[in-house]
């Protein structure tokens, strides 16, 4: 299968899995009005940005990096917010370096 036919193939993978976690966040809100829908939408739209990101270096599609990064910030604000963590703002820094480190470790030893 050419690379061509894959991007596509990855967005509409995302696209369902963003559209599923709605699905869920709204139904869960539907059975407990109480709870902080919006922190389990941001966690769980994270998530999947970091399982496109898995998917597209698994593919070597390209335009992990960005993904990456907002799904580490997102899944990290709503966890944050979620959870009543208090802790310094720096901390979205480490865990955006973190992840390029990851990342760029993963590239070099892809192309070994």
């Amino acid at each position: 299968m050419a690379l061509e036919s894959v991007k596509p193939a990855l967005t509409y993978i995302t696209l369902g899995l963003v559209i599923l976690v709605a699905g869920v966040v709204y139904y869960l809100a539907e059975l407990d009005p109480s709870i902080s829908w919006w922190w389990y939408l941001l966690i769980g739209i994270g998530a999947v940005m970091l399982i496109d990101t898995a998917l597209r270096i698994a593919v070597d599609a390209g335009g992990a990096l960005p993904r990456a990064a907002l799904g580490l910030f997102l899944l990290s604000v709503g966890a944050v917010f979620l959870y009543r963590i208090t802790f310094s703002w720096p901390v979205f820094i480490v865990v955006v370096g973190v992840a390029l480190i990851v990342y760029g470790s993963v590239k070099v030893t892809a192309r070994r």
